[in-house]
């Protein structure tokens, strides 16, 4: 500390004696000369830290490799095969798969036809559609929702009405869009 000190008192004498350099310019140049040196005595107080990572090194390289008497067991899961016959452009319906959507809502588990819109709530400025289903369950669904078993989707929603896009297979593995819609009981027909 007392090294300190001194070498302070010095840097001062010398901001005395120099001429051109502001106040401002010196003690800048001080706090950086104080800073090192805080750093070099706290790099010469810990520098035993460092020899710790030598001697683990050391005795890592000491010690003698051990070797594995049985191999461990790797498990090959099946890998689907690549089906040349599908067209990756064309529109083919899943097997009896359902998306999240599905399961989190029930709605592509009934034709859009047994489906009754008994509301419509508007929260958030957005429209949600109240849905019922045959087995008497009520389901809330928005704008992009999946609905009905032919791949529709909730296109737009009214004060009365649920406008439904679905997708529809033809002859000859071709598909149609189709528009339909689901409205209130007693709403009358405003456009």
């Amino acid at each position: 500390m007392f090294m300190v000190v001194v070498l302070k008192q010095k840097i001062k004498q010398e901001v005395r004696n120099v001429q051109g350099f502001s106040r401002q310019t010196m003690f800048v140049i001080l706090i950086v000369c104080f800073i090192c040196m805080v750093g070099l005595v706290y790099i010469g107080l810990h520098q035993k830290r460092g020899l710790g990572l030598q001697t683990f090194f050391q005795k890592l390289e000491k010690q003698k490799p051990t070797l594995l008497k049985v191999l461990p067991k790797i498990q090959i899961k099946h890998i689907a095969e690549y089906r040349k016959d599908r067209n990756p452009f064309g529109y083919e319906k899943l097997s009896g798969a359902k998306d999240k959507q599905s399961a989190a809502y029930g709605l592509q588990d009934f034709p859009l036809s047994e489906l009754k819109l008994v509301g419509v709530v508007l929260q958030d400025n957005k429209f949600w559609a109240i849905i019922k289903t045959p087995d008497k369950r009520i389901h809330k669904a928005t704008i992009g929702m999946r609905i009905g078993q032919n791949d529709g989707y909730i296109t737009k929603i009214t004060d009365w009405r649920v406008d439904v896009l679905e997708r529809k297979i033809v002859v000859g593995d071709d598909w149609v869009e189709h528009t339909a819609s689901l409205r209130l009981a007693g709403a009358e027909d405003d456009e």
